[in-house]
């Protein structure tokens, strides 16, 4: 009995904390608008770690053990690099945080077995999060009368917070489809264009771009499977089409992603992020380990600046390359803050990666995620990996701690909604043949 009330009490203070990592994260932009301190910005940190802490020795999936792993090797990596690049100790715990914070709430998720009440309930709280967003962002559009990057929802004062809001609108209505996570029809089917609209509203044209080449790469790993091509096939087809009918009508702006010559410029001054990097290297070393943790474009590098006078008393360093592609990015046409757009901004997730950390640092954090492809297999969970990844090809997405919290609590939680469908057959199969 004793047993029992202990288990059961941490797997509350378990669940009350993946709250607190996820309620933090989304909402601490709301709070610092309305006055909280920045360091409120970094307070998900603190509760992950805990959570982590807490959650390492109970531990009983293989996923999650080889997460373990994978994050153990991606420290180790973080440490190499900031050795040799004369790193801060802080650059290096703020980097890993960064990298590492998808996976560590994984851990959270899928180490140990869920009740069914508590997915429903985590299900819900995810979808009540969005939703706050939701309201805030058609606030500001029909009321206040904000248009554009302007219309933000929570994520207040940050560059990028339509596209953030927008993202994460549009993966809860893909969801909420899909999925059908709530019984009534009038909800599954009124809910999704309500929040997927949001992403018109903050013209996150980018949001449309990363969903579109996550199908057509889901497209590409169903070679095989012919039945599985022709339901993809259609969908992509249709994706294109309600592109092309919203370009044409609700949303023009969306002609932009659109011409030809945009595109080719602005992929030309996206790539040249891959001839500016190298040019800093000082050793072969940094082909393999990188220039150092937030010592290029990663997110820590574009975070230092701003939060320098919090950071230095902890030793952070810091170099002028971020300033170096920024202002590449700026000088660009298609990819500066008057007349581009930051769908072709050189500062990306998957080029500040490699970056820091170099083509050993970038292995590393690819077997993370090989990891969780390989473990959930469930169809919906890989397209949202892939948005993952294409959003990482635009922009910083893969160090947005609001985003990429959000998408894997969704892989998270459907991975356990699997392994209970697997235990209630299992359960089925014993009891007719006992």
């Amino acid at each position: 009995m004793a047993y029992y009330q202990s288990s059961q009490s941490h797997l509350i203070r378990n669940y009350v904390l993946i709250l607190l990592v996820l309620g933090t994260a989304i909402f601490s932009r709301l709070l610092t608008a309305v006055g909280g301190p920045s360091v409120i910005n970094f307070f998900h940190f603190a509760f992950i770690v805990a959570l982590t802490v807490f959650i390492i020795p109970t531990i009983r999936s293989l996923f999650a053990k080889e997460i373990l792993l994978g994050l153990g090797i991606l420290l180790g990596i973080i440490l190499i690099s900031a050795l040799l690049n004369g790193a801060g100790i802080i650059n290096v715990v703020l980097d890993f945080l960064l990298l590492g914070e998808p996976f560590m709430l994984l851990l959270a998720l899928t180490g140990i077995p869920m009740l069914e009440k508590s997915t429903n309930r985590l299900k819900l709280w995810l979808i009540y999060f969005a939703s706050t967003h939701i309201v805030f962002a058609y606030f500001q559009y029909f009321v206040q009368g904000e248009r554009a990057d302007d219309v933000k929802g929570i994520f207040l004062k940050m560059g990028a917070g339509h596209h953030v809001g927008g993202a994460i609108a549009f993966t809860v209505a893909t969801y909420i489809l899909v999925t059908g996570v709530f019984r009534s029809p009038w909800l599954r089917f009124t809910l999704p264009p309500i929040f997927a609209y949001e992403v018109v509203m903050c013209d996150a044209k980018q949001v449309f771009a990363a969903f579109a080449m996550a199908l057509i790469v889901m497209l590409l790993t169903k070679v095989g499977d012919i039945g599985k091509i022709i339901q993809y096939t259609v969908i992509t087809i249709i994706a294109f089409g309600l592109l092309c009918w919203a370009a044409e009508t609700i949303a023009p702006a969306l002609k932009l992603i659109l011409e030809p010559a945009r595109v080719n410029g602005g992929l030309l001054g996206k790539s040249s992020v891959f001839t500016i990097l190298p040019s800093y290297y000082h050793s072969t070393l940094n082909w393999l380990f990188g220039l150092g943790p937030g010592h290029s474009t990663s997110r820590l590098g574009w975070l230092i600046p701003t939060y320098i006078g919090v950071l230095q008393p902890f030793g952070v360093t810091k170099t002028d390359l971020f300033n170096v592609i920024y202002a590449a990015q700026e000088a660009n046409y298609f990819s500066n803050s008057i007349t581009g757009s930051s769908l072709f901004s050189p500062l990306f997730s998957w080029a500040g990666i490699w970056g820091d950390l170099g083509i050993v640092g970038l292995t590393s954090y690819l077997y993370l995620w090989s990891i969780v492809w390989r473990y959930c297999k469930n169809d919906l969970s890989r397209f949202f990996i892939l948005t993952a990844f294409c959003f990482g090809l635009i922009f910083s997405w893969m160090e947005e701690p609001a985003y990429m919290l959000f998408i894997v609590s969704i892989v998270g939680i459907q991975w356990q909604e699997n392994k209970q469908e697997k235990e209630k057959e299992k359960k089925q199969i014993y009891n007719f043949t006992s």
